[in-house]
């Protein structure tokens, strides 16, 4: 999740990619358990996925420059905000 709101080389391969991997340490976890703490399966699963995605993102096809510019777009928006007091002087 982090990777796909910061970096512009996250590619939908990766992301699925990931999903599979952290389910598939999930659900392994549950019908045998190797890992003694389900939480700890939980980071497992996470920390695997931050590998996961910027390896598969690296060898799989981008999406095309435009649209991930399109995309990110509103991170160059600038937010105007009019400031009141609210005890006069």
């Amino acid at each position: 999740f982090m990777y796909g709101l910061y970096w512009k080389g996250v590619t939908k391969a990766s992301v699925w990619a990931s999903f599979a991997v952290g389910v598939g340490i999930t659900v392994a976890n549950m019908i045998h358990p190797f890992i003694a703490s389900p939480i700890n399966a939980g980071a497992i699963a996470m920390v695997a996925g931050l590998i996961i995605v910027p390896i598969v993102s690296l060898v799989t096809p981008k999406m095309k420059k435009e649209k991930v510019d399109e995309i990110f777009s509103c991170l160059d928006e600038t937010v105007v905000v009019h400031k009141r007091n609210s005890i006069e002087e």
